[in-house]
C-alpha cells in the first residue's frame, strides 16, 4: 500500500464543498435571526404588547402590591393600612408618609402606580358588581 491510498480524504476538505458549507451556515443562522425579530406591526402604539402594567394604589391589595420589584408582602401591608387609616392616596407623592417608602422606592414606583380618584371604566366585570 501506498501513503497515498492510506490516506482517507473528506469530502469537507474540498474548496467548493467547505463554500457550500460555510453558505449553509450562514443561510441557517439568518433565517434563525429572522425568526426571532417581531413583527413590528404587532406591537404598535396601544397594542397590548407595549402598554406598560400600571398599578393603581387605591385599589390593588396586598398580593397586587407585593408583586411589585422592590415591594415586598411587609411593604404592601403597610401600604394597604396607611391606605385604610389615612384614606386614598390623592397622588404617587402620598407614598412617602408610608413608613419604609423612600427616595429611591417612590422613583421606581412612579412607572409602574397610577392613582386615579374613581374606577377604571374597563374593569372586568366580576360576580361581586
Amino acid at each position: 500500500m501506498t501513503e497515498q491510498s492510506d490516506r482517507v480524504e473528506s469530502p469537507f476538505v474540498k474548496p467548493p464543498v467547505q463554500g457550500l458549507v460555510v453558505l449553509l451556515v450562514f443561510v441557517m443562522m439568518l433565517m434563525l435571526w429572522v425568526g426571532s425579530v417581531r413583527d413590528p406591526s404587532s406591537t404598535g402604539p396601544g397594542s397590548p404588547l407595549t402598554r406598560p402594567l400600571l398599578i393603581d394604589l387605591n385599589e390593588a391589595g396586598t398580593n397586587e402590591l407585593s408583586l411589585i420589584p422592590g415591594v415586598g408582602p411587609v411593604l404592601a401591608h403597610r401600604i394597604v393600612a396607611d391606605r385604610d387609616q389615612n384614606g386614598n392616596f390623592a397622588s404617587i407623592e402620598d407614598l412617602d408618609r408610608v413608613h419604609g417608602v423612600g427616595p429611591k422606592t417612590l422613583d421606581s414606583l412612579r412607572s409602574i402606580c397610577v392613582v386615579r380618584s374613581s374606577p377604571p371604566d374597563d374593569r372586568i366585570a366580576t360576580s361581586d358588581d
